[in-house]
């Protein structure tokens, strides 16, 4: 996962906690709606609804692909370690938003670009 914290230790511990098979091949984000097309590769939805109506080229086997079906097993995985590790996306975000330090801006900062 990619989330400007290379200058914070502490997040970049947390980074390192999310599973990359988690996290969209493009956006480096975790996926919240991950979406698989005929050749097995799995990205966000979104992601692969644009290549879709652009390319129709699969980023990482640049092979041409023609549809795309929610992966719900891997969708509810995800939703199950989101429940785990809400303390590794954002620990304590709602208490942050009231907070006025470097660390609270900084959390919060990364948890709206989530």
């Amino acid at each position: 996962v990619q989330m400007k914290v290379d200058s914070h230790p502490e997040l970049r511990r947390m980074e390192e906690k999310v599973p990359n098979e988690y996290c969209c091949p493009v956006t480096h984000e975790l996926m919240e709606n991950p979406y698989t097309n005929e050749l097995g590769h799995t990205y966000e939805q979104k992601i692969l609804e644009e290549l879709q109506r652009t390319t129709k080229l699969d980023p990482l086997s640049n092979q041409p692909f023609q549809f795309s079906y929610p992966n719900r097993v891997l969708k509810q995985l995800i939703e199950s370690w989101r429940q785990q590790n809400s303390e590794v996306i954002i620990p304590g975000y709602p208490y942050l938003q009231n907070r006025d330090d470097s660390v609270a801006r900084l959390y919060i900062e990364i948890a709206n670009q989530l």
